[in-house]
Formats: structure tokens, sequence, C-alpha cells
């Protein structure tokens, strides 16, 4: 069984993730008030940046023994991938680790990746998987909203404002139907979107767009 991860989600894979990333030698400080995703409506929330959000209860600067005790808290557990094996096992020392729901052993859309594999430097969200997450279905509010109904440009500006830059680069498509990132530095956050390619063009001759997801990083 593979874990399905598109090319914008892993944060080292994607232009726009590496414009935030930055080496992670020291733990993160965290805001007193965690924003946990599955509880509050984060894009209604004032004043949050990626240091203060949580989901299934992982944060960035948790340490891996941190991590793999808030998964299983929330009823999930982090595990990594092994090629040379046919089965799942659990986070130990890979660099990148995936949420799986604790019963069905089924990828949950949400990845994170240790910095010098010690303690997590982004939280990568998936959203276009083959089938509904139940971890996702949880996010309330506007947030809910935004990441599993239909993407519009219009609703992320109105939710998060304008991006601090905008990067386009060769997605699941290729060179010829390009994925786009709206970088947003403050808030440590990027969204990516790609064409969906199953719908008609809108009467102006774009295509529809769908979020593909989200990257939380140290904001800065």
């Amino acid at each position: 069984m593979q874990v399905k991860w598109t090319g914008a989600l892993v944060c080292c894979g994607s232009l726009a993730c590496a414009l935030l990333v930055r080496s992670q030698t020291e733990r993160i400080p965290f805001p007193r008030r965690l924003i946990e995703m599955t509880k509050v409506d984060l894009f209604s929330s004032a004043d949050w940046n990626s240091t203060n959000v949580q989901i299934a209860g992982l944060r960035l600067g948790m340490s891996r023994t941190e991590a793999n005790a808030a998964a299983s808290s929330n009823g999930f557990r982090l595990m990594q991938n092994t090629p040379s094996q046919a089965r799942w096992i659990a986070c130990s020392d890979y660099s990148t680790c995936f949420l799986v729901s604790g019963t069905r052993e089924r990828y949950e859309g949400v990845t994170v990746s240790f910095s010098d594999k010690t303690t997590i430097a982004s939280i990568s969200i998936e959203v276009d998987l083959e089938y509904e997450s139940e971890l996702l279905k949880r996010l309330p509010g506007e947030t809910g909203r935004f990441v599993n109904g239909a993407y519009s440009d219009d609703l992320r500006l109105r939710l998060l404002g304008p991006q601090t830059s905008t990067v386009t680069f060769s997605g699941r498509y290729g060179d010829e139907i390009k994925d786009t990132s709206y970088v947003y530095r403050d808030r440590g956050v990027v969204i990516t979107v790609s064409p969906n390619v199953n719908l008609p063009p809108r009467t102006d001759g774009r295509r529809v767009l769908e979020l593909t997801g989200l990257v939380f990083t140290p904001p800065g």
C-alpha cells in the first residue's frame, strides 16, 4: 500500500514551500492560545499564524515523541512508508510521516516533515484524496467550507486576504497545465490549487480550479 502525495504538498518538493521553509535548529515558541483546526474555525479566527495552529494535536516544533503521542491521544497514528516492506510502520526515523486513522489504517490527508528528523518543520494537508477523509470532514465553519467545498479565489481572498506572492510550477499535469501556490508569509501558510481537467473551461476560457492542499511552515 502506498501513500499518494501531490508534489505541491511535500514541502521540500514545492518552490512555494521552499520560500517559507527555514532551518529549524531550535524549538518553536508557541503562543498560549492554540487553535485546534478540528474544533475551532481557523479562518474565522483572528491573529493566528502557523505557530499556534494544530490539527489532530499536531503542531510545528513538536518532537517526534510528542507528535506520536499527540496523534495517538486524538485517535490516530503517525506512520512511515517503507518501500522495502508491504506495510506501514510507526513513525520512528523517516523525515516525513503521515497520519492514519487508528482503526482502519487509512491515510487521513495530513503529513508532517521533520527538521533534521527531530522536530516538526512543516504540516501538509492534502485535500484531493480519492476518498473522504474523516479527519478533514471535522473541520468546522469557513475552514471546513474552504477545504471540503468548491474552491474559489473570491473565498480565499475573503478569508485570508491578498497573498504575499504567487508561484506557478509544474504540478500533477506537467508544464502544459501548471499548478499555482499562494504564499502567505505572515501567516506561515501556502495554499495550492490545480486546474480541474475533468470540468469544461469557464466562459472566460480559464479552467476551473480546485484546492489541492495547504502547507503550514514557520511564518516570516
